[in-house]
């Protein structure tokens, strides 16, 4: 399948620097296995003036990587230019002065567009890399109208410290920069159908809890399969591949990622995250040295969510990667799992369990179709967490006009009725969080449920319902 699913706003962001007539650097970066390398591809048909894409460091050693590095490089030089016949450059300044050189004898009047894939895996210790490419930027392709340069990387804290946010050579001097989003609900539904899945909704959400918005883990999914068997194909049968990329994920965006593993794992064992001294705690450590860094790296690349609940003043930080989420609970520990382990694990209460909670990470990552489906879209509002020792809120809206919504989430595979309890936590959160806001502001209950709820006597507080069609709304 080639045709791009989404993503239309950023193909005409790509495309608009294009047709400019000055020079443009554009970064391009997100979660691996996102998307962007068959986005840039795409979107330019494979037509690029010069197309370059890092050695993954994985699987060569350290003392070797550079000079494999170069000669890889030096391999693209002469796909692109036939002609040139030099041997590997023995520094990255050497490297992009032949780039120059050869760039150099290109058309003048139509964009170049030149495209250098997993950036960070080529910026190696001691290699030199980001000095010659802030030269060869700076030096000559900045003057050039005619070049188009495009970079891009799955690690975004990497790219965000080191490009974006970089005060040397690099400093504002990227023309744009596109941030590549997991796909929606709307968006799975709509590359199930083009590979002719033909999966219910209620499928496609419970994909999501698992899968999240990853294009690649969805394209593993045989359409000829149900969800549950191919979650045991992909996880729980011998050499399932994503059984595998856990340690590839966090191993190809995090240098020295033994520690981010370790902290998503003490986060994945809290529903509701955890604040900095507990983390602390967990970790067995005193001080927390470069655990600011850490946690702030792996919410940049989307692994985590902090947020600071109402009345406290320190952040909570909740691990909502699906993936990872999923990985924890099920399969890590899981030395000899039944292959047939996830079809046989539906209605559980373990399972039904971990459905719950994940459908609020759902809900808050459409927390945009939420808030169309409840008709305020267009007013201004703060995203609230709640959290006490006495109640839980898993949404709060605090609206520009003077009224809280409170949202409730709840996973059911048919309309919820509310029981007598519901309705008493209901009234006793709205009560606990008056303290926290104007006396002239209004409160409104929304629950959000796939099927929606049954109106009975317990749901008099509520005034609204979001379902499961609302969440796949565009």
């Amino acid at each position: 399948m080639s045709k791009i699913i989404g993503r239309e706003k950023e193909m005409q962001e790509l495309l608009r620097f294009a047709e400019s007539d000055e020079a443009e650097l554009m970064v391009v970066y997100g979660r691996r296995r996102v998307g962007k390398t068959f986005l840039i591809r795409e979107t330019f048909k494979n037509n690029f003036a010069f197309y370059h894409t890092g050695l993954s460091p994985k699987d060569i050693p350290e003392g070797n990587l550079l000079r494999a590095q170069l000669h890889h490089f030096n391999l693209s030089l002469q796909f692109y230019w036939p002609e040139y016949e030099g041997a590997a450059p023995g520094s990255w300044l050497d490297a992009f002065a032949v780039l120059r050189k050869l760039l150099s004898g290109m058309p003048k009047d139509s964009k170049q567009v030149i495209f250098i894939d997993e950036l960070p895996w080529m910026a190696t210790p001691r290699s030199g890399f980001l000095t010659a490419f802030e030269a060869f930027w700076n030096g000559w392709a900045s003057g050039q109208d005619n070049i188009y340069l495009i970079v891009c990387g799955s690690a975004t804290s990497w790219i965000i410290d080191n490009i974006l946010s970089d005060y040397g050579g690099l400093y504002d001097r990227t023309s744009h920069c596109i941030h590549l989003e997991p796909f929606t609900l709307a968006e799975c539904e709509k590359y199930e159908e083009e590979r002719g899945s033909m999966r219910s909704r209620d499928e496609i959400l419970r994909g999501y809890m698992i899968l999240g918005g990853v294009p690649y883990y969805w394209k593993q999914l045989a359409p000829a399969l149900s969800l549950p068997q191919n979650i045991d194909n992909l996880f729980f049968s011998p050499g399932g591949i994503l059984r595998k990329e856990f340690n590839a994920l966090y191993a190809s965006v995090f240098k020295k990622h033994q520690l981010y593993v370790r902290m998503v794992k003490i986060l994945s064992s809290k529903r509701g995250g955890m604040t900095r001294s507990e983390i602390l705690k967990n970790l067995g450590m005193q001080s927390g040295g470069n655990i600011s860094k850490v946690l702030d790296d792996l919410e940049t690349s989307g692994f985590i969510f902090s947020y600071k609940p109402l009345g406290s003043s320190e952040d909570i930080y909740m691990l909502t990667d699906f993936y990872t989420l999923f990985y924890y609970k099920f399969v890590e520990g899981n030395k000899n799992p039944d292959p047939m382990y996830w079809s046989n694990a539906q209605n559980t209460p373990s399972m039904n369990s971990w459905q719950g909670l994940t459908f609020e990470i759902v809900c808050l990552k459409h927390s945009m179709q939420i808030r169309r489906a409840l008709q305020f879209a267009a007013v201004q509002s703060n995203e609230i967490l709640y959290r006490s020792a006495t109640a839980q809120i898993d949404l709060l809206f605090d609206r520009a006009d003077k009224t809280v919504t409170l949202c409730e989430m709840k996973y059911y595979q048919e309309p919820y009725q509310l029981s007598t309890s519901d309705d008493e936590k209901l009234r006793g959160r709205i009560a606990e969080i008056r303290q926290y806001f104007h006396l002239s502001t209004s409160y409104k209950v929304a629950y959000v449920a796939p099927y929606g709820i049954v109106k009975g006597k317990n749901s008099s507080l509520v005034s609204s319902q979001v379902k499961m069609e609302d969440l796949f709304k565009e």
